[in-house]
């Protein structure tokens, strides 16, 4: 197999104010280096920050709701629900283990999302309509939470050796728990800066021993679900 040159690029991840500059030949061409790249379907920039993935994710959901407002405007609540959860749901949740931000601005911009979608489903976009009850009677949970419930399934999934991911290279148990945590508790990290702070173990890791532990102790996958949605 041989490789596309003009496919390929170098991107240097690093946060030092003077990285080491270093040029990159494949087939005899020197490779372009670039700030930014996709990969999996995530833009990874060059400073580890997620604003531009969170930015270019937000227009595609924005688009797609354009979409469904010209072509379904008229439609059923429940045809529209779908349509929300089908194209713009996703569009909005893909891969955010990885990237759930934390700064304020981004997590407003992404609940804006969920909030001019149930205008949409009811067709109301009045001023003085209370988007917030809107939710409440569609019983949509914030964004912000659904990231956070996604983030601790999968620590769940580790735990329980459901995912290809050894458990003991990311948790550790700890020897005495105290009264604040219970026998399924794991260590906390000790990050360094926020990049690694409000990634998915150092973060999550809190938020899990913060569970109670009938819930750490779910015996399926769904029973562990059901229970954080409770």
């Amino acid at each position: 197999m041989e490789f596309n040159v003009n496919k390929c690029n170098v991107m240097q991840i690093t946060r030092s104010r003077r990285p080491l500059i270093h040029p990159y030949y494949m087939h005899g061409e020197n490779l372009e280096v670039v700030h930014d790249t996709k990969y999996l379907g995530l833009t990874i920039k060059d400073d580890l920050s997620w604003n531009l993935h969170i930015n270019n994710m937000i227009s595609s959901a924005n688009q797609a709701q354009g979409m469904l407002k010209r072509n379904i405007k008229k439609a059923p609540q429940q045809t529209k629900i779908n349509a929300v959860n089908t194209l713009i749901r996703p569009r909005v949740e893909y891969g955010v283990t990885i990237w759930d931000p934390f700064t304020r601005d981004n997590i407003d911009k992404l609940e804006r999302i969920q909030r001019r979608a149930a205008r949409y489903v009811y067709n109301d976009y009045s001023y003085n309509s209370s988007v917030t009850t809107m939710l409440n009677k569609l019983q949509w949970t914030p964004l912000q939470q659904r990231r956070q419930n996604i983030r601790l399934c999968w620590i769940y999934k580790i735990a329980n050796g459901l995912v290809a991911i050894p458990v003991d290279q990311y948790l550790t148990p700890l020897t005495r728990p105290s009264r604040h945590y219970n026998t399924m508790a794991f260590t906390i990290y000790s990050p360094r800066n926020d990049y690694y702070k409000y990634s998915l173990f150092p973060r999550t890791v809190i938020e899990w021993n913060q569970l109670p532990e009938m819930t750490m102790k779910a015996p399926t996958l769904e029973a562990f679900k059901s229970q954080l949605v409770a």
